[in-house]
Formats: C-alpha cells, sequence, structure tokens
C-alpha cells in the first residue's frame, strides 16, 4: 500500500514529506515544505516505479549514506538560476535504473539489496538512526514518517517495529509520552554490523594482463592502463583488487567470484579485447555489482577496435591520457558511487 513518503533531506538534516511532481517534462520528488530547493530528479524509468517500496527505501538509503556529499554537491551548483524568474527547482540528485550516465546515480545495486533478512533489516535501521541523529536523542512521536527508514511497506508497521526494537533493548524511551529515544549501547553494537557489511571498499579490476601493446604504443601500455586504475580507484577511497596479485590457494574462477562478490563495483578496460574481463563484468552485473566501463579513446573511434555494438550503448569513459584516464575514473566514481 502506498502512503506519504517522508525520506531524509540531506539539506536539512531531517525527514520532510516528498511528493512525485513534474517540472518542465522532469519528474521529480520535491520536498513538500521547499517545492523549487533541492528536488530529486527520477530518469523515465525510475518515476514509472516509485510506488515500489524497495525504490523508495533505496532512494531513502542513499540520501543517508551520502548526505555529506550531497549537499556540499548541492551547495557547489546551487546558483544557476538565471534570474528571480526561472521557477526551475534545483536538482539535489539524480537516480536511475539500470542506465549508466554519469550525471545520475545507478541504484540497481541498492534495490538488490531488498528484501532484507530480520538480522539485516534490525542493524540497517539502527545505522539509520544513527546516522540521523543530530542530537542527545531522537524524536520519534510520528513513526509512520520512519517508515522508508524501518523498511516497512505501510503505515502501520513502524509502529511495531519501535516497540519491537525498544522490546530488545536497542532503543530506550527517555520521557513518559514516549516521544524521545536514544540508542543504546546493545544497539550501537547492531548498527556497526551494517557499516561493516555496507562499506566494500574493494574495487574489482577486470582487464587483459598478457596482450602485446597496441601497434605506435609504449610496451608497458597495459601496466599504465592498471596504475591509472588503481590511482583513479584510490583517491575515490578505495581498494583497487586485480586478481593476479591476490595471492590464495584455489580455483582461480572461484577466486574471482569471490573477489567480485566482496567488491562495490568493478571497473573493465575495454581497450583490450579480453573475453575474461568481459566474463567478469557479466558476473558484477548479474550481482547487481555496478560496472564502469573505460576505453582509450582513439581505439574507441577505429572500427577495427571499437568494442561490440551492445557496448557502444553504454556510458564508457573516453580518455586519452594515462593522467586523463586516472582522474576522470576517479570523478565517475565520486559521482557515481560515491567516495568513502
Amino acid at each position: 500500500m502506498y502512503v506519504e513518503n517522508y525520506l531524509y533531506n540531506p539539506l536539512s538534516s531531517s525527514l520532510e514529506p516528498y511528493d512525485l511532481m513534474t517540472f518542465n517534462g522532469i519528474n521529480v520528488l520535491a520536498p513538500r515544505n521547499n517545492l523549487l530547493n533541492g528536488v530529486i530528479k527520477l530518469a523515465g524509468n525510475l518515476s514509472q516505479l516509485i510506488y515500489n517500496t524497495h525504490i523508495l527505501f533505496a532512494i531513502s538509503d542513499y540520501l543517508i549514506e551520502h548526505r555529506t556529499e550531497i549537499s556540499k554537491a548541492y551547495d557547489e551548483k546551487k546558483n544557476t538560476k538565471q534570474n528571480q524568474y526561472d521557477f526551475n527547482p534545483s536538482i539535489l540528485i539524480s537516480f536511475t535504473v539500470g542506465e549508466s550516465n554519469p550525471n545520475s546515480v545507478d541504484l540497481t545495486k541498492e534495490i538488490s539489496r531488498f528484501p532484507l533478512s530480520i538480522e539485516e533489516q534490525t542493524s540497517k535501521i539502527l545505522h539509520n538512526l544513527e546516522s540521523i541523529q543530530t542530537g542527545f536523542s531522537l524524536n520519534i512521536s510520528d513513526p509512520s514518517r520512519y517508515r522508508n527508514i524501518f523498511y516497512c511497506e505501510d503505515n502501520s508497521q513502524p509502529y511495531l517495529i519501535l516497540k519491537t526494537l525498544v522490546a530488545n533493548g536497542y532503543l530506550k524511551s527517555i520521557d513518559e509520552s514516549y516521544k524521545e529515544y536514544v540508542i543504546t549501547p546493545e544497539g550501537k553494537a547492531i548498527s556497526k554490523n551494517a557499516k561493516k557489511s555496507r562499506h566494500s571498499k574493494a574495487a574489482f579490476i577486470a582487464m587483459s594482463f598478457s596482450d602485446k601493446p597496441h601497434d605506435g604504443l609504449p610496451d608497458d601500455d597495459l601496466e599504465q592502463i592498471r596504475n591509472a586504475f588503481k590511482v583513479g580507484i584510490r583517491n575515490a577511497g578505495y581498494q583497487p583488487i586485480v586478481i593476479d596479485e591476490v595471492k590464495h590457494n584455489d580455483y582461480i574462477p572461484i577466486k574471482i567470484d569471490e573477489q567480485i562478490g566482496k567488491s562495490s563495483f568493478l571497473v573493465i578496460d575495454l581497450t583490450y579485447r579480453n573475453d575474461g574481463a568481459i566474463f567478469e563484468s557479466g558476473i558484477a552485473e548479474g550481482k547487481g555489482i555496478p560496472v564502469i566501463r573505460c576505453m582509450r579513446k582513439s581505439e574507441f573511434d577505429n572500427s577495427q577496435t571499437a568494442p561490440h555494438f551492445d557496448y557502444k550503448q553504454k556510458y564508457i569513459i573516453l580518455w586519452t591520457t594515462y593522467e586523463e584516464l586516472a582522474q576522470m575514473l576517479e570523478e565517475h566514481i565520486r559521482m557515481s558511487i560515491g567516495a568513502t
């Protein structure tokens, strides 16, 4: 059942009611108290599915987890209005599903996490509450406002969730009216489980290791590409994982699957065609893990080395120098995945 949506607003650090609206043909979720600022832009395929509760949960999670960087990016770009008669709302953040767009966040991975197990749900709820708490306590006078934070599909479930958290000793009421709550030490311990599982800093690199460099390129071209990947990934706050650098005694395909599954995203090089790298990117996509595609522009423009038609339909970072590759990759990770 669809009920009123309260989402966390990074600008006000509070839960606010958001309405689905259309401005100049653009679908947005707009805060009811300030319609012309800080709206959440929705791609066409996402706006059609917005009544799916898992999508609302994913949007809620992302706003909470990335609240600081969203607010900072908004402050840097909000002064875009040409005059006082420009009534187009400023975009807080843009979301899409299953589309590679450098200007939007693909929620595919977020949505794939639902439904959560009881244990995951409990730790995530407590993590959410701890993240948005701004003072000594939390005011939960109206639990229905926490529907998306509590991962509830109707308006009555938040009350039951709140009672359960209190009964288990994870939350404690500190006033007689049962409106103000604090997270207990036991609750904070459970909250840490969500932090550990969610904030993977690993990023898997899928590329060729043995191809000879293309004509006219230095002998260490592949090594330079690998190093540029590592620089871009590390500068965004993640740890690059290359399978031939992982020490193990396992069957290689099993280890590859394991490492990809632990990663926040995968970066693939399309400059050198490699079936293994393509296969690894398919594993990632099958697990709901974002794939970032990179290719040297000269090879992309050459009909003999251009990627397959299907890959050309996806967003590809096109670079000319190793330094540019590292910088573009870092910026793309920060925009589409989020820095750690």
